[in-house]
């Protein structure tokens, strides 16, 4: 662990982190990131390792690792990788003071008062208070003249005035209703422009984006206002219409309803398919209900749910588009490490429906009778092969029948499970249980394509043929060679005190030209000039940018192996001597005449450069 406030004078620390750095060390140490990320991914231990399905592009091998003796992680499939603050900046859209403040929190860690002083973050403040100014301007127009027939149509689809209140429903009147109101507020046009509310047009002016519309704002889990949704009154354009995507707002990551929800004693999250679902079932007394926000429920939506409940039962229409979208959403939730059940109603096209004609009392019975997510998918597979009691005289439609439920089955979490619906496929096919489970378990302990290195005998995460330091007699472009001589010299530095040491005799941090290596070998030089100790986890917490933890993660997670001493001196002079001749080559481009001997001079040194190690 580092001494705290040994390098706040140091050159690399700049004045763009809003927290000193002992602070921000103290939270990510803090904060185990087996613990954290397994709040969001189902991890199995494999080794000295944790693995799971990625969670930042969809998979169906594992290839994400979580190396807790390094505190960081790394995913083999897209590249994401870093530590914990890495991890929950890109899972949760946060910036990096958001993060730490994320983090800190869920330890109950005291932060100092930070200093605004990001134009990123007063803007996103202003859109919150613009959200919350708007949301009220909305719900004074229901209760107004302008707001009759929005009322009238509440009051038909029996939303109380309580529930109206609760979720802050309004109406938006058009004619720069909007515009005019937010302008009186005191906004300038910049604000105007990046709040969402209105819409800039052909002549600069601007008009409202949301016109004679139904207003259900959206919350975040902090109970702000985020952005809006709007139905149409009238066939004048989309039914309806949602924010589109601001700094505060993204509606692939947003719920309808969750700041409620959350706050549930339910044990699960009912997930239907819109807002009325939501209010409707709220006011009879299902408070834990979200709902996607008009787009098809994707990762970003299931690790919310994660993130408060394990279980969810999926409520969608029962109609075919909404029993394709519960298939749909089944291995998304899965790869997210929920329970799922699937419930459909009857007797009625939605949950708002049912709940209109048989009352709370009978939609809680019907809840008691929702399936798990494979007794659902294995009846649906049943009606595409026309299934009857009695039809499978064709052998291979009964096998082919019989081998896609087997799909089905391994996704079953024990072996219990799977056994249980490998006798009842059994008894519908006539199949034997054996042979079924046989095939079952071929299916989990099918070899992928695609399977990292990791889970081969012999290998760990580290030994990806990618991330392996290339030595000078492996061919390469010469700008990948310049990179990965860069890549491969900080990793020896970090790695290797003698080395380091060799190398801060002769190699400047700004030989390296760009900014993140330059960075990060002036503050390796500077760790070891003053003895303390570091890991790549405190390394990467000295950056703020996803992108310069990616590829600090990258050089981290390499294995480098020399079996010869004689072999690795020469890789890493050929290294010092790539970097050194790259730099030469850039300044030789602008250089004048004189410099340009200059130059050659110092080329014709570099050649005669050699460090023992």
């Amino acid at each position: 662990m580092t001494n705290k406030g040994a390098f706040d004078n140091a050159p690399w620390r700049g004045d763009t982190m809003f927290y000193p750095r002992d602070v921000t060390e103290e939270v990510r140490s803090g904060n185990e990131i087996v613990s954290v990320v397994s709040s969001y991914v189902r991890l199995k231990q494999s080794g000295s390792y944790h693995r799971g399905l990625c969670p930042f592009h969809n998979e169906k091998t594992p290839s994400f690792y979580v190396m807790p003796d390094k505190q960081t992680f790394r995913c083999y499939g897209c590249g994401a990788g870093g530590s914990v603050l890495s991890f929950i900046m890109q899972i949760e859209n946060l910036k990096f003071p958001e993060a730490v403040e994320f983090l800190a929190e869920r330890i109950h860690y005291k932060l100092p008062e930070r200093g605004v002083n990001d134009e990123t973050v007063r803007q996103r403040e202003i859109i919150y208070e613009m959200n919350k100014k708007a949301a009220r301007f909305f719900y004074n127009c229901l209760q107004a003249e302008p707001g009759s027939t929005a009322l009238a149509y509440f009051n038909k689809r029996e939303v109380s005035p309580e529930t109206r209140v609760k979720f802050g429903l309004g109406y938006a009147p058009g004619h720069k209703a909007t515009v005019k109101f937010l302008r009186e507020q005191g906004y300038s046009e910049k604000n105007l422009e990046i709040s969402g509310l209105v819409i800039r047009d052909k002549y600069g002016g601007f008009y409202d984006r949301f016109s004679e519309r139904l207003m259900f704002p959206i919350f975040d889990v902090s109970k702000r206002v985020v952005g809006f949704g709007g139905r149409a009154l009238n066939d004048a354009g989309p039914k309806y219409l949602n924010s589109p995507d601001t700094q505060v707002f993204d509606k692939s990551r947003n719920l309808y309803g969750i700041q409620l929800a959350k706050q549930s004693k339910a044990r699960d999250l009912i997930l239907v398919e819109g807002y009325m679902d939501v209010i409707t079932l709220f006011q009879a007394g299902f408070t834990n209900t979200v709902a996607a926000l008009g787009t098809a429920l994707n990762q970003h939506h299931a690790r919310a749910i994660k993130k408060y409940r394990d279980n969810v039962t999926v409520l969608f229409d029962s109609d075919e588009a909404g029993t394709k979208a519960a298939l749909r959403a089944i291995p998304v939730l899965l790869s997210c490490g929920l329970h799922i059940n699937i419930l459909q109603v009857t007797d009625a096209k939605d949950p708002d429906e049912y709940i209109k004609k048989f009352g709370g009392v009978a939609f809680k019975q019907l809840l008691n009778t929702s399936s798990d997510h494979i007794t659902f998918q294995l009846a649906q597979l049943k009606k595409t092969f026309h299934f009857n009691k009695g039809d499978f005289e064709n052998i291979s439609e009964r096998v082919r029948f019989t081998t896609e439920s087997a799909k089905i089955i391994s996704k079953a979490d024990s072996a219990i499970e799977r056994d249980a619906y490998a006798k009842e496929l059994s008894g519908v096919t006539g199949i034997a249980a054996d042979a079924i489970n046989t095939e079952i378990n071929k299916i989990i302990n099918r070899p992928a394509g695609n399977r990292p290195p990791g889970n081969r005998p012999g290998n760990h995460p580290g030994n990806h043929p990618g991330n392996r330091v290339r030595s000078a007699r492996e061919k390469s472009t010469p700008q990948k060679g310049v990179s990965d001589a860069k890549k491969g010299l900080i990793y020896f530095a970090a790695t290797d005190e003698r080395v380091c040491n060799e190398l801060i005799r002769v190699l400047k941090p700004e030989e390296l030209v760009e900014d993140v290596y330059v960075k990060l070998l002036t503050m390796i030089f500077d760790y070891r000039k003053n003895g303390l100790e570091f890991s790549s986890a405190s390394l990467i917490n000295d950056f703020e940018e996803l992108s310069d933890h990616k590829l600090i993660s990258s050089i981290f997670d390499q294995t480098v192996e020399y079996h010869d001493a004689t072999l690795r001196e020469k890789a890493i002079n050929d290294m010092l001597k790539v970097i050194k001749n790259s730099f030469i080559d850039t300044e030789f481009h602008t250089a004048d005449f004189k410099r340009m001997n200059e130059l050659k001079g110092i080329r014709e040194n570099i050649k005669k450069l050699y460090i023992s190690i």
